[in-house]
């Protein structure tokens, strides 16, 4: 009996030998033939910085981003903003912030405070208010309008999960519905506020049948005037995928062969792709890279 168990040892050891030296090889394999794409252009990497993540275009055409510090948690940083030529980097609120966004007109800001508090930020006239929201915010997005936001939060113990909205005012806080998990790296409201979508999951916003986006792994976004389209993240890589047809196109957005690429915003032309990636520093750090695809569509 115990040769029976040396043997099955054994095979189990030789077939994690085997799968490990396949992985090698395919890595090996995929580095010396990789070749990084033209378009794809550095904006910020900083070795002083655990991540540069979430950039997000502004109506002004400067991008902003969180940047977490070495002494902060992974996906914790404060507010910075770069011209997209990666000139003229700024801070713009210190703090602790797990994502953002801001109106259309970039007049408002809403911020994911790390203790789930949600604080919006009137440019205009500098004001602050913290929302009184009904569960820990952990990500956020304005509804079409700019009055109302939508939010995705949980229970402190993690029992319940739900996408909420609320009015810039802080009034009708609402769970519009219950998430059986919590999206990774963002989700996204379509423009007519019918639809929402986070990793594979599209979701009505009025009842529907919720429908199952093959492939959806990381950060995912609405494409084209009427939402005609996809953007995604799936195994580090960046794909445009076409709603009605099926069609799917890689963007050839790794920076390296075994980098990672994520959390993708399309500029307001619909020309440019801005999105957080491993690679391109002496250290696994997440940096902010521009990607010009051509014949992007979204019309």
């Amino acid at each position: 009996m115990s040769h029976i168990r040396g043997n099955n040892s054994l095979l189990v050891l030789v077939a994690v030998v085997m799968l490990a030296l396949t992985t090698i090889r395919c890595n090996i394999l995929g580095t010396l033939t990789f070749r990084r794409s033209a378009q794809l252009r550095q904006v910020v990497v900083r070795e002083d910085a655990i991540c540069c993540f979430s950039p997000h275009w502004h109506p002004d055409g400067r991008v902003y981003y969180l940047q977490s510090n070495m002494e902060a948690r992974d996906y914790d940083g404060s507010l910075h903003s770069v011209r997209p030529d990666g000139t003229d980097d700024q801070l713009v609120i210190d703090g602790h912030f797990d994502e953002f966004a801001f109106s259309a007109n970039g007049r408002y800001f809403v911020l994911v405070r790390s203790n789930g508090k949600l604080e919006v930020l009137d440019t205009l006239g500098m004001l602050s208010t913290e929302l009184p929201t009904s569960a820990s915010a952990v990500d956020v997005e304005f509804a079409l309008g700019d009055t109302s936001i939508y939010y995705i939060a949980r229970t402190q113990d993690f029992t319940e999960m739900g996408l909420y909205s609320i009015l810039l005012d802080g009034e009708q806080d609402t769970l519009l519905m219950r998430l059986r998990s919590l999206p990774r790296r963002g989700f996204d409201v379509s423009s007519d506020g019918n639809s929402f979508i986070c990793q594979e999951t599209l979701y009505s916003l009025n009842g529907g049948d919720r429908e199952y986006v093959k492939n959806v792994t990381g950060g995912v976004r609405f494409f084209g005037a009427r939402d005609t389209a996809l953007l995604y993240s799936h195994e580090g890589e960046l794909f445009l995928r076409d709603r009605l047809s099926g069609r799917t196109r890689s963007l050839n957005a790794k920076i390296e062969y075994t980098c990672l690429s994520d959390w993708p915003s399309w500029s307001m032309d619909r020309k440019s792709i801005v999105f957080s990636s491993t690679g391109g520093g002496e250290f696994i750090l997440y940096g902010i890279w521009l990607l010009n695809p051509s014949d992007a569509g979204g019309d």
